[in-house]
């Protein structure tokens, strides 16, 4: 069983991105369901500075 983030992640955890990020398995990104999102390059800057890496899948 995983966690997934999704909308409102930047309004909610701004800031605090790295502990959201930690336990975290999966994020959606661009489109997120039915809402419009940040760019996936928003969402790769902040796996990324937060230490993290990323792999990118795309149904």
């Amino acid at each position: 069983m995983g966690i997934r983030c999704a909308a409102g992640r930047e309004v909610y955890f701004k800031g605090e991105e790295k502990k959201l990020l930690s336990v975290a398995d999966s994020i959606f990104a661009s489109g997120y369901l039915t809402a419009g999102g940040q760019g996936i390059e928003y969402t790769i800057k902040a796996v990324t500075d937060a230490g993290f890496t990323c792999e990118i899948e795309a149904d």
